[in-house]
């Protein structure tokens, strides 16, 4: 996978992160996401990772008993 970075703005600190960002990226573009709708990546990416886990135990049952 390709690393990403991940910035937490808030209204705090907003003015300080566009003035940094504009003079190391050059352009914006934002997404924003809700706390609740974070958690909620974090669970179905948590699924994603045990789906896999499990087809590959799966294989690998089946490779053994074949």
């Amino acid at each position: 996978m390709v690393d990403l970075e991940w910035y937490v703005v808030t209204e705090d600190n907003f003015e300080d992160f566009k003035i940094r960002f504009l003079e190391e990226e050059g352009d914006t573009m934002f997404y924003a996401i809700s706390v609740h709708d974070y958690e909620n990546l974090i669970l179905n990416m948590a699924d994603i990772k045990r789906y896999i886990l499990q087809q590959k135990e799966i294989i690998i049952y089946y490779i053994v008993h074949s």
